[in-house]
Formats: structure tokens, sequence, C-alpha cells
């Protein structure tokens, strides 16, 4: 069996910001920080939306709850492509999983991360991130409470340092099936 080391598959954003920002029906100017929460539902239960309301600065992007926020902005799951929102925002919050790291390094947008005990990449993962992106932990205790603002004022702040890397993994990868397909290898 051969191996062979690919660089990183990632999605790049189609549509420019402002045009994500005009489908969202949001001003370009003077408006608040744009914070995308990826996150699954189910794991929003638990945080406290009511904190979250009253964070000033800050507009947080929802997708698909059955409630809405004060100071959040909920659209359907699949309104805009993940690549594109995400390009948009000027952070994301979520746990580090493949495709998200690589989408947040592909598309340069800064992202407070939570830990997550029951994945055995989220080591590489955090390590890719602090290698290549620019990214803050924020502990789980403070997730669930909603305790963000401090800790998104400091990431906006960070500079905006991305370390180069190859984003043309689905291709390299592709090339090496069809060889694989073709007999070459």
């Amino acid at each position: 069996m051969k191996i062979a080391d690919i660089p990183l598959i990632a999605r790049k954003a189609e549509l420019s910001k402002e045009r994500v920002l005009q489908l969202l029906e949001i001003a370009p100017r003077k408006r608040h920080k744009l914070i995308l929460l990826a996150f699954r539902t189910n794991d929003l239960k638990e945080v406290d939306f009511e904190k979250i309301e009253s964070v000033q600065g800050f507009k947080f992007i929802t997708l698909g709850l059955s409630k809405t926020y004060k100071n959040c902005i909920n659209i359907p799951a699949n309104f805009i492509r993940f690549p594109d929102l995400l390009n948009a925002c000027d952070a994301a919050i979520s746990k580090p999983g493949y495709g998200l790291v690589a989408e947040i390094i592909a598309n340069q947008t800064r992202l407070l991360y939570t830990s997550r005990s029951d994945f055995v990449e989220y080591e590489v993962l955090v390590q890719g991130l602090k290698e290549y992106a620019v990214a803050k932990e924020l502990s789980r205790e403070e997730f669930f409470a909603g305790n963000w603002r401090e800790h998104l004022e400091i990431l906006v702040k960070q500079p905006a340092i991305w370390k180069p890397i190859d984003l043309d993994g689905a291709e390299k990868a592709a090339g090496e099936i069809l060889a694989i397909m073709d007999g070459e290898v």
C-alpha cells in the first residue's frame, strides 16, 4: 500500500464578503463584528443565550436554531454555503474538526475554539490552528456560560498572521486516485 502526503483539502469562498453581507441584509459599514457559531443545534442547547444577547460590539450568526435571540441572526443551515459565510465573518466559534479547521485556514477566518474530549485528532488539529491560523481557546465552562466577549475581543485584536499552506489537496488526492485506477501505481 502506498501512502502519499497531500496538501490541505478545503473549500474556499466563492462569494465576496460584500455579497454575503448583502444576502444577510447587513450594511457593510458601521456594523458589529460578525461571529459565526459553527455548531450543530444540539451543541448549543446548554449555552446561556441570555448572556449572549447582551454582548456588545458583536453580532452572532446561528444556523437553523428553532429560537431567535436578540443579538443573533438565525439563518437556515443551507441558505449560504458554509465557506462563503465563514469568509464573510470576522471570526467563528466552534470546536475543531478537520473540515472546519481546513476551511478556517483556507478562508483566513479567526477561530475561538472550545475543546472536545471525544476526538482522537483534537491535539493535531489544535497544533494546526496554532501554526497556520489565528485562533484562541475558550474553556468549555466559559463557552456554555456565554463568557465570550473578552475572549472575542482578544481574538479580533490578534495580529492576522497566516502562515502559507498549500490548499490543493483535493486535486492532488484526485490525481493519486486516478493514477491508482489507471494502474500507474
